[in-house]
């Protein structure tokens, strides 16, 4: 009888910590674990700076989703924009593109399929050269995460 009643107990708790959270969130495994959510979604939340972000222009962005991402890779974040290829190489549920602005909040829920391994997001920057900055790759997770992406004057992160 203990063990139904703790069984209990802990399964209320658990209730309690999943869906009880302030705005509906759970830290998991460093990842903010949102509810409710579409089965098999993963949504990306952009939060830009306020620092004048690329020189008060609109920051283009593009969400790459491909099974194969060695060619997407290939081209980079410098060349993307600007490529003859780029529409050629995706089909249309494989792109998603936004603009962002200073001080903007942007949330994508895209729906990955199960053989997609890599999640490539580009920022087009007027001054910045860099890869890095201007490049994220997500590896999917199997279960639903949000993933935060902070724009800033120098480049984007994942924050997660």
């Amino acid at each position: 009888m203990r063990k139904i009643v703790r069984s209990i107990c802990f399964l209320a708790f658990a209730m309690f910590v999943l869906f009880g959270c302030s705005e509906h969130r759970c830290l998991l495994n460093g990842c903010i674990l949102r509810w409710p959510f579409t089965i098999g979604s993963l949504p990306i939340f952009f939060v830009a700076d306020n620092n004048n972000i690329n020189e008060n222009l609109l920051i283009p962005v593009d969400i790459i989703v491909v099974e194969n991402s060695d060619p997407v890779l290939e081209i980079g974040p410098e060349n993307w924009f600007m490529h003859q290829k780029r529409d050629a190489l995706l089909k249309d549920k494989e792109i998603y593109r936004l603009t962002l602005s200073s001080w903007e909040q942007r949330k994508i829920s895209i729906i990955p399929g199960s053989d997609v391994k890599k999640i490539v997001i580009y920022a087009d920057y007027e001054k910045i050269f860099d890869r890095n900055g201007q490049q994220i790759v997500i590896f999917p997770k199997t279960m639903d995460f949000t993933y935060m992406i902070k724009m800033t004057r120098n480049g984007m992160e994942l924050v997660q």
